[in-house]
């Protein structure tokens, strides 16, 4: 996975086998508010698109990171049944994401 973090730029994961996939586009860089649009895994194959944010706090010595990802659109069967699954995954992203912020460098 790599993210080319300014407007217009890609979360991208290149896939062992052969070939790409582009998960989300970079859509705003501030110093405190990142946002990325577009349906990650199982959604990019439906009717549906998102809004990924990250918020960025101070924090006594470090940074408070608030994370949301609102999706909508149409999916046969009703998104609910997918709800869960992606919250995993978008928590494991962010649990991911604290353990590499945190690491000692």
């Amino acid at each position: 996975m790599t993210i080319d973090l300014r407007a217009g730029g890609c979360l991208c994961e290149r896939i062992p086998a052969g070939g790409s996939v582009q998960h989300l586009r970079v859509e705003i860089v501030t110093p405190t508010r990142i946002v990325l649009r577009g349906a990650m895994g199982p959604l990019k194959t439906e009717g549906l698109d998102g809004a990924l944010s990250f918020t960025l706090t101070p924090a006594g010595a470090g940074t408070s990171i608030e994370m949301r990802y609102a999706v909508g659109g149409f999916m046969a069967g009703g998104v609910d049944k997918i709800a869960a699954p992606v919250d995993g995954v978008i928590g494991g992203l962010l649990t991911r994401l604290a353990a590499y912020v945190d690491r000692p460098r």
